[in-house]
């Protein structure tokens, strides 16, 4: 069987592939979607100003490279492949949401036979709420948005959320991940060349996680 993993260096898609790679015999390949939705962002605050397009891509792809050696080293060899897509398409809901445009990529590679299972990183902490669901609390997340579509236009395989399927949350990586994955991972939203900033969201829900295990 062959499984395609959305990765994005962050910790929450190192744990999955980790435990793809772990726990299955299949054949893997690790597929980075372009350059982060929240690059734009990222360059507005903090302190990567000065960092420019080229530099930012630059550096995203010697510090996932490092990220792909690293997990390899600890589990077994596996296909890396980069897939790049619009950005300016992408939004925070609807069918042009980042986790949609994946799903539909998996979509034509499963139904040509390529591969047998996509699997996301997508959880209960990032799964990330339409603006409609935040206003009437109504569950249509980015995960169930790409399940629709898969369900509808997939005419074979899976589309795995494992981390749904168990309840996961950040501790859950800390305590069951080598502690050189991660130190690795990208998960910081403002992290400069490798250094996290320790403030944004994900850094306090990082710190909090260290907290309960501590």
């Amino acid at each position: 069987m062959k499984s395609i993993v959305a990765f994005s260096g962050g910790l929450d898609s190192i744990y999955v592939l980790w435990k793809e790679l772990t726990e299955t015999s299949n054949e893997v390949t690790a597929v980075y979607f372009g350059t982060p939705p929240v690059v734009e962002t990222i360059k507005a605050k903090h302190r990567l100003q000065a960092f420019t397009n080229a530099g930012l891509s630059e550096f995203l792809a010697l510090k996932m490279n490092g990220i792909a050696a690293t997990i390899q080293q600890h589990t077994r060899s596996f296909n890396m492949a980069v897939v790049p897509y619009d950005l300016s398409k992408i939004v925070r809901s609807g069918s042009n949401h980042a986790a949609v445009l994946r799903v539909k990529w998996a979509i034509d590679r499963i139904n040509a036979g390529l591969a047998d299972r996509f699997v996301s990183g997508h959880c209960r902490d990032n799964d990330g709420f339409s603006a409609k669901a935040a206003d009437t609390q109504e569950a249509h997340t980015a995960s169930s948005l790409a399940m629709d579509v898969f369900r509808a236009t997939a005419t074979r395989g899976e589309y795995a959320l494992p981390l749904q399927d168990m309840n996961y949350t950040i501790a859950n990586a800390y305590a069951e991940l080598p502690q050189s994955l991660i130190d690795a991972n990208l998960s910081c939203e403002a992290a400069s060349q490798g250094e996290a900033c320790g403030v944004c969201y994900k850094c306090r829900m990082h710190q909090l996680a260290k907290d309960k295990l501590a």
